[in-house]
């Protein structure tokens, strides 16, 4: 993609636990911000499309850790309660 919001298919496959490829626009780096093997293209460069996937397929097969890592950063991220908290917080600063 050249161009997202925050990409619901990107989050679907984290917090299946699954590594991904992504491009450096909108949401998509706080998305994977921390996440082992995951990595961040530029966009509409198909040279660094290429070197991303390779660089997921080379830690393959990749401990189970990192799977399960990434399951429970996105829960703990995104969850209803996590949402909730930071609308608490929003409106308590009187944002």
């Amino acid at each position: 993609s050249h161009e997202e919001g925050f990409c619901n298919a990107l989050m679907e496959k984290l917090a299946a636990g699954l590594p991904v490829v992504a491009t450096d626009v909108g949401g998509n780096p706080e998305a994977v911000s921390g996440m082992p093997g995951c990595v961040l293209v530029e966009a509409r460069d198909p040279a660094d499309l290429a070197r991303g996937l390779l660089a997921v397929l080379d830690r393959m097969p990749e401990p189970l850790a990192d799977r399960e890592f990434r399951q429970q950063t996105m829960r703990q991220r995104y969850s209803i309660a996590a949402m909730v908290d930071d609308y608490e917080r929003l409106y308590l600063a009187g944002g």
